[in-house]
Parts: structure tokens; sequence; C-alpha cells
């Protein structure tokens, strides 16, 4: 299922923006926390999405 924020991304780029514009960096950065369940706040002040550890468990 397609989050809206990716649908918002997505909307964006076929406007014409880029992988690399200000617009599409930060939506990827918001979906990344929903997916990870922290906070976009926390993933800028890390600077890192790391899976949440439910998810790490089952890898092993």
């Amino acid at each position: 299922m397609t989050s809206t924020l990716q649908k918002i991304r997505d909307r964006q780029l076929a406007k014409g923006k880029d992988e690399n514009s200000f617009v599409v960096k930060n939506l990827r950065c918001q979906i990344e926390a929903e997916k990870s369940g922290k906070g976009f706040a926390e993933l800028y002040v890390t600077g890192s999405a790391n899976k949440p550890t439910s998810e790490k468990k089952q890898k092993k």
C-alpha cells in the first residue's frame, strides 16, 4: 500500500522535480521515518533510519 507521503513524492517527481530537490529529499526522509517508527526529527539528528528492533530480530 502506498502511503500519502509516497503519493506526494510521486506527484512532485511527475511535476518535474528531481531526486535531489529539497522537497523530494524531505519527503524521502519523512517516508523513512514513517517506515522505521522514528520521528522525522530523530532521523534528522542521527542521520540514519534503522529498522525497528522487532524487524532486526526476525532476520536472525
